[in-house]
């Protein structure tokens, strides 16, 4: 019976990833014919620059790594 569902498991695993990976091969390419449209440069005003986050501030919600406590010298 565990078999039964750890094959289920994969078989649902499978099919997410095959998905996942379509997905993304549409993306893109849908992303390259987009740029393809761009002017060489694009300008940027300083509004819209101040409104993007910057890297730091997109990533604060990502988990942080777990820092070992420092061992005392006795």
């Amino acid at each position: 019976m565990r078999n039964i569902y750890r094959s289920l498991l994969l078989i649902i695993a499978g099919a997410t990833q095959k998905e996942l990976t379509r997905q993304f091969r549409y993306l893109k390419v849908e992303n390259q014919i987009l740029r393809s449209k761009l002017p060489a440069r694009v300008q940027v005003a300083q509004h819209v620059r101040l409104r993007q986050p910057t890297r730091t501030a997109r990533c604060r919600h990502l988990p942080q790594p777990r820092r070992e406590p420092s061992r005392l010298r006795s």
